[in-house]
């Protein structure tokens, strides 16, 4: 029995289908997939071959018509790339050969610090969306056919500065856009709403019980993360705690919309040491109203000062899920090389092999 077969065999019934999949680039470049089929127990990390290797974030998502896709910028901003994946927690999810995506030299990304993009798939296209070489823009990608060819790009004028990765999402037919702006002592929310990925609406300071955004004084560090599930867009943002803080704990706060205007502060919200990069990430389980967040930390783990990986697990909707807790790497948190740990960004993403 293969050592993902036997840790998953621990953890979750040989029929379990559903699954997690976290995705990142390690310390040598090349992209690494763990799987776990609710969340707690995650099978040792699966390492890709040498043509994935990115020194920017990857973008995980899933399609129940098309599978797993993988997207990332390659180390000098000049191509995207993409992979198709295939599998589930019982066999892993595994990568096949990466095609490429020439970038426009107006349309490249910041290459010191990386950047990560983030993805969506609206049922008939692709659309990635990433922190423009430009200072204050946001380069828009969309690809002209569900299989991820004929891309086309815009640029969006979002702030007067440098900007964390953006988010986006789609749902009740529209995309939302993220993203926060520099602000004296920390960063303001903002967002734009499109019809069809190209179109956007002016910027907008989304609301929360009452008040703006910008309240939360958002790390500037940190960027949002969106994400759609049952009919409502939701929301992770970075927050420090307080200012007599240590400087890597932050506050992670949850909240749900159904137009991305007014939002509606979830239970959930928990307080985690992580990196100064914007290494958050979150997956939905649709069944459930559960959110999976994945934060890398900063802390020292095992007497190495490499990151690691820790997960929080949050209440979005519902209460069938229990209340933002740690929920350990499986084995015992981080048991694998030091090549293998993570170097900038994580991802994560819900998906359903057998749900068309």
């Amino acid at each position: 029995m293969s050592v993902l077969a036997a840790v998953l065999a621990v953890t979750a019934p040989a029929t379990a289908e559903p699954t997690f999949a976290m995705a990142w680039f390690g310390r040598d470049g090349r992209l690494l997939v763990s799987v776990s089929p609710d969340g707690r127990g995650w099978a040792p990390p699966v390492r890709h071959g040498s043509l994935i290797r990115s020194a920017n974030g990857p973008a995980l998502l899933f399609s129940s018509q098309y599978g797993w896709r993988v997207f990332w910028l390659t180390p000098d901003g000049a191509r995207i790339g993409m992979s198709r994946g295939f599998g589930n927690a019982r066999r892993g999810v595994k990568f096949g050969p990466p095609r490429f995506v020439e970038v426009p030299a107006e349309h490249r990304p910041f290459q010191a610090p990386p950047v990560r993009p983030a993805a969506v798939f609206d049922g008939r296209r692709w659309v990635i969306a990433y922190s423009n070489r430009t200072p204050g823009r946001i380069t828009v990608g969309r690809s002209g056919t569900r299989r991820g060819g004929g891309w086309t790009f815009e640029t969006i004028e979002a702030s007067r500065g440098w900007m964390t990765p953006p988010a986006i999402a789609h749902g009740n037919g529209a995309f939302l856009l993220a993203y926060a702006v520099p602000a004296p002592g920390g960063a303001e929310l903002r967002m734009r709403r499109s019809p069809d990925g190209s179109r956007w609406s002016k910027p907008f300071k989304p609301r929360i019980s009452g008040r703006t955004a910008e309240a939360l004084s958002l790390a500037p560090v940190q960027g949002p993360v969106l994400a759609f599930a049952g009919g409502r867009f939701l929301l992770a943002v970075t927050n420090r705690r307080d200012k007599a803080a240590p400087r890597f704990l932050y506050r992670y706060d949850l909240s749900s919309s159904a137009n991305g205007q007014e939002w509606s502060p979830l239970a959930g919200g928990f307080v985690a040491w992580s990196t100064t990069r914007a290494a958050v990430a979150m997956a939905v389980r649709p069944t459930g109203g559960c959110t999976l967040v994945a934060v890398s930390s900063s802390r020292p783990s095992g007497g190495l000062s490499a990151r690691n990986i820790h997960i929080r697990h949050g209440v979005t909707r519902t209460d069938g899920c229990q209340r933002a807790r740690t929920i350990r790497w499986a084995p015992l948190n981080a048991p694998f090389s030091v090549r293998s740990m993570l170097d900038r960004f994580v991802a994560v993403a819900y998906g359903n092999p057998h749900r068309r």
